[in-house]
């Protein structure tokens, strides 16, 4: 579609998923809507240092270090007591302000209610015309997602849109298009072809290990663990910039019987989806959607109260995932899926049925409208 319009994707780093989200949104938008000037942001980015930590860093020390408090928080705060955050954001996001005033936009995607809150806020203020989408990145909805004035909404599931609803948003506002992945995960790829370029064997059973993000404590051990299985399986794991886990990832590999190929920082996530059959991970909505989109059964650990928590009971209301909190329910639950073949391709079967890959294109094609 031809279009001259501009549009401002933004986003807030609490946590990588709005970010890959909105990444998502940047890509789709780009390939749909030729002649439109898209511009993706970070809100955080414009804002000052105090905002920066507390939304940041701070949020991702108080989900590790107090997990419980946090829980609290997500259960307590809503939009009708946090009046003095608005007012805080306000002051702290000024150089956001003038950025959109700048910009001019004619149609705002926001990955996270932060921004979107500001900008109904602003829009009246400064008497503006811009629409705004805000999408959820977690199969939840929590009370601080709902604005009157938000003009539509994006569920990532029906139980999301029903929750929305319940919280005052109009059902007319909202569209279920599913959480906003890289439009690479909506493509078909050859698993034995990758299999064979990573050396791996085309029948095995094949493990992702999600390392960075397992929250069982002592990754190593656990990954030390999983490879004394003695079913037969081989394994990817992947340590992201993590150089020091890396290496001990491969020094524990190397005295493995199974196949193990240990990655660092992977441009190609794709191919490591598409090469596997389960995946070890957390919970967190952007890698959960990538592993729906890519049919991958998942095996959920220890997922942080609140939003994770919301994904894995998701999951497993939706028969797609099994969930393993500590290190030796982890090596039971590796060890059924290896056993119990027909409850894998339930699992992956499952994911399938509730994935949305093309969910970042749905979110433009609900905008169309407005161009």
């Amino acid at each position: 579609m031809k279009t001259n319009k501009k549009i401002l994707i933004v986003s807030a780093k609490a946590g990588a998923g709005h970010l890959m989200a909105a990444k998502a949104l940047e890509a789709a938008a780009k390939e749909m809507l030729s002649g439109a000037e898209v511009r993706n942001i970070d809100l955080l980015d414009y804002s000052t240092i105090l905002s920066k930590e507390f939304y940041g860093e701070w949020y991702l020390d108080l989900v590790n270090r107090v997990p419980a408090f946090y829980a609290w928080l997500y259960e307590h705060v809503d939009n009708m007591t946090t009046g003095a955050r608005l007012l805080a954001d306000r002051i702290s996001a000024q150089k956001f302000k003038d950025y959109v005033l700048d910009f001019k936009p004619d149609i705002v995607l926001a990955s996270n209610f932060l921004p979107a809150n500001l900008l109904t806020f602003w829009r009246k203020a400064e008497g503006l015309k811009f629409k705004i989408l805000l999408t959820t990145t977690d199969f939840d909805a929590h009370p601080l997602y709902y604005d009157e004035k938000i003009d539509r909404y994006s569920a990532s599931s029906d139980e999301v849109k029903k929750k929305l609803i319940a919280l005052g948003v109009k059902k007319e506002k909202v569209a279920v298009c599913g959480i906003p992945v890289d439009p690479k995960y909506s493509k078909d790829y050859s698993q034995v072809a990758i299999r064979g370029k990573l050396r791996l064997n085309k029948d095995k059973i094949t493990i992702y290990f999600a390392s960075g993000a397992t929250g069982l404590g002592d990754v190593a051990d656990s990954f030390k663990k999983i490879l004394r299985v003695k079913d037969d399986f081989q394994m990817i794991a992947v340590a992201g910039k993590n150089e020091k886990l890396k290496s001990e990832l491969e020094s524990i590999a190397q005295k493995s019987k199974h196949r193990v190929v240990v990655l660092g920082f992977v441009d190609k996530m794709e191919e490591v989806y598409a090469a596997c059959d389960f995946i070890i991970t957390k919970a967190g909505g952007l890698t959960v959607s990538e592993s729906l989109a890519m049919g991958l059964a998942l095996v959920i650990t220890k997922p942080y109260p609140g939003q994770e928590e919301a994904n894995a009971e998701y999951l497993l209301r939706s028969a797609a995932a099994l969930r393993a909190d500590k290190p030796q329910e982890l090596v039971k639950t590796v060890k059924l899926l290896l056993t119990d073949k027909k409850l894998l391709q339930t699992l992956k079967s499952n994911a399938r049925k509730i994935a949305r890959p093309r969910a970042a294109y749905c979110v433009i094609e609900n905008i169309k409208d407005w161009l």
